[in-house]
């Protein structure tokens, strides 16, 4: 397919010089090959631009998050980023540790009621992460719609934080919560493979 592209861009090229060649006499091959030169410096510029447009996205993705504290919910701004967020690719291996839900135990009752789930069911949903407090803390907030349920061990966190920071600084997982909410020992489990693989719009 590469060989047959060169072929035609060639038979366009000599096309286009003889186009020239017969309105403007023997300057004809010079003014084409000025502008043929001038091809390659407009695929870099636009390259450029690209690249510099791609980067403003991503500045002003992390910036929803630069700050955000480990609170007890997210911002609407935040909240709504995270369906349209990329997903961290699967292997049912579920070996990140949750830290910290029990200071979340009325999260978790208002996650169950709004999911109309039994106490003691477990539900497997898509679950928010996002990057919290500082750059230096590393730590990663799991999250279900606009509830912060926990945050993934620090221990864990280093690698994962500054993969989530260069998605944006908010992605999702496959999770799993466990509704507790009688004895305030809800669980939350979110299960993402190694290496990391993200995957955008699905």
């Amino acid at each position: 397919m590469g060989f047959l592209q060169g072929c035609w861009a060639i038979i366009v090229a000599i096309f286009f010089i003889g186009l020239l060649t017969f309105a403007f006499g023997p300057a004809g091959p010079w003014i084409g090959g000025g502008v043929l030169a001038l091809i390659p410096i407009a695929i870099l510029i636009k390259f450029a631009l690209d690249k510099s447009g791609a980067a403003e996205k991503l500045n002003a993705k992390q910036a929803r998050v630069a700050g955000v504290s480990i609170g007890n919910q997210l911002s609407a701004e935040l909240t709504s980023a995270v369906p349209e967020a990329p997903r961290f690719a699967a292997d049912e291996n579920w070996n990140y540790k949750i830290v910290d839900s029990k200071n979340y135990a009325a999260n978790f009752e208002a996650l169950r009621a709004e999911l109309e789930a039994t106490d003691g069911e477990a539900i497997e949903f898509q679950l928010g992460l996002v990057c919290a407090a500082s750059p230096e803390d590393r730590k990663v907030l799991v999250t279900g719609g606009p509830y912060v349920l926990g945050y993934v061990a620090k221990v864990q966190s280093v690698a994962l934080y500054d993969t989530v920071w260069g998605a944006g600084g908010v992605a999702r997982c496959n999770g799993k919560v466990t509704f507790d909410v009688a004895s305030s020992n809800s669980q939350v489990q979110i299960d993402i493979s190694q290496p990391f693989a993200l995957i955008v719009g699905a």
